[in-house]
């Protein structure tokens, strides 16, 4: 470690008990000297701007903290308006921030207003998803609100979780989609049967899976005879929340013998959220446990054909008693992930235009509603009659990743952002909005100060943001996005439509 002092004059026998700057590595840290001999290093913290990177490890380690709280013992009968969360590992852990900066981050910008009102605790909302995901309640009505959380009334509790539904509904970053089905030569319809080879297939029909009955998250879709020995899968539309489950008696089983789980998926070939996404898999069989976890974009990579992905293993005990419990999770991210089939519409009348909705974008902090909100837009404005309404942000990221094989092969095409700025729109002056579009090893990149689009307010413009070709197998993907991080001035009141794809 290089280490070496900013001012030589400072190290004499005259610095005792003074604060000295020294260059350790290339960097300047302040220690506080003892002696000529001994010192001590004073931690190293920012100061003003946070970075992005700052913002989203701070969430994931405070909502780490939640988590494990939820689960714990509750000794007090009462909320806790701080959480209890333990901010000095967190501030050591981010090692950025001092403890006090981290605390006043989280409940001024990060936390739900609820909680600074002193209404709600932010580990209130993993408690009430863990009691109410345990009952066995089939619409809103069937929920005894009261009676949920002892330390909450049940008005609160049911103001929360209609925001949270609200948010599942509204909020989208990225989409996930996939099959579950059951391949084999048998011919029986059973939800659970044996083929030749002595394996047990279970229909999709008979697993207990999170969201299956709501269709704005799940759909049951026929499966070709050649393709499955049952008629039905699940079709996966959007969610940021997987939990798929069964229990079943192991007298159906084979005594003293051990089996492995296989998961049969298929994943279409726009598919994407998957390559960050660990899915964790879980088997509980005669009092052991056998866990792993997967990403699972390698699948992914490999569309329209199905896949057995492994998911534990277990052994039926000689007396065949008990019961084995298996399932596959997703819940520790709050991303949302799913599909774009819905979201692309082909303009036909407007010369082969390709129009993305802006809920199949990625926009960086999208699903905070203090930064961004979702709005109904009127039909004679827009084809998808929703728009991403900027609130206010000094971090504009929306980017988006497209296969190729959507396009027509051979051909130019020009990207264009749908955009209207209100008439109070601000933050657009000195703000300059760089344009990326990276295809088949090319880039090409812009920037532009959008102030007179601004100055056209209520009015929907479409702003150039680059240029690609499609190659002519109409292979690979195309990246696109708009960016303005450089910057610390603060944007807004302007509302994002979507991209359009115009062949030249």
């Amino acid at each position: 470690m290089e280490v070496g002092l900013l001012d030589e004059g400072l190290w004499d026998e005259n610095s005792q008990g003074r604060n000295v700057v020294l260059i350790v590595s290339g960097k300047a840290k302040r220690f506080h000297l003892l002696s000529s001999a001994h010192f001590v290093l004073l931690p190293f913290h920012e100061t003003g701007r946070w970075s992005q990177e700052e913002y989203q490890s701070l969430f994931d380690l405070v909502n780490l903290d939640l988590r494990m709280k939820a689960f714990e013992e509750k000794k007090s009968k009462h909320g806790m308006l701080r959480d209890n969360i333990c901010w000095g590992a967190i501030s050591d852990k981010l090692s950025t921030r001092i403890v006090s900066a981290c605390c006043e981050k989280w409940y001024a910008q990060l936390s739900s207003p609820m909680v600074a009102e002193g209404k709600w605790a932010d580990v209130d909302d993993y408690r009430l998803l863990n009691v109410i995901f345990s009952l066995d309640a089939c619409c809103i009505e069937d929920v005894d609100w009261d009676n949920l959380l002892e330390h909450r009334s049940g008005d609160v509790c049911q103001k929360r979780w209609n925001q949270m539904v609200s948010h599942i509904a509204d909020t989208v970053i990225s989409w996930r989609r996939l099959h579950l089905a059951d391949v084999s030569k048998c011919k029986a319809k059973d939800n659970l049967i044996k083929d030749e080879q002595g394996m047990f297939h279970i229909s999709t029909k008979a697993l207990n899976i999170k969201w299956g009955k709501d269709r704005r998250f799940w759909k049951w879709i026929r499966l070709p005879k050649e393709e499955s020995i049952f008629e039905n899968g699940a079709e996966l539309i959007l969610v940021n929340w997987i939990e798929v489950t069964r229990e079943l008696e192991l007298s159906k089983l084979a005594a003293s013998k051990t089996y492995g789980i296989y998961y049969v998926m298929k994943f279409k070939v726009d598919a994407f959220g998957w390559h960050s996404a660990r899915i964790k898999f879980k088997v509980q069989a005669n009092g052991k446990e056998d866990e792993r976890s997967e990403i699972l974009e390698p699948y992914k990579n490999r569309h329209n054909v199905w896949h057995e992905i492994f998911g534990g293993q277990f052994t039926v005990p000689a007396d065949r008693a008990g019961t084995v419990r298996f399932g596959m999770y997703e819940v520790a991210t709050a991303w949302w992930k799913g599909s774009m089939d819905n979201l692309i519409r082909d303009e036909r009348v407007d010369h082969g235009t390709v129009h993305i909705s802006v809920k199949a974008l990625n926009i960086k902090w999208g699903n905070d509603k203090r930064f961004w909100k979702w709005i109904k837009l009127p039909n004679e404005e827009s084809i998808f009659e929703i728009g991403a309404e900027l609130i206010q942000v000094n971090w504009i990221q929306v980017t988006r990743e497209l296969n190729l094989s959507k396009l027509v092969a051979s051909k130019t095409y020009e990207i264009y952002y749908v955009v209207k700025f209100k008439a109070d729109a601000f933050g657009w002056h000195s703000a300059k909005i760089k344009f990326k579009v990276k295809a088949n090893g090319e880039e090409d990149e812009r920037s532009e100060i959008l102030e007179s689009y601004k100055n056209r307010h209520d009015v929907w413009h479409e702003i150039y943001g680059g240029k690609f070709t499609v190659p002519a197998d109409g292979t690979g993907t195309v990246e696109f996005g708009m960016y303005e991080v450089a910057t610390a001035w603060w944007k807004g009141s302007m509302v994002l439509e979507g991209v359009k794809f115009k062949p030249k």
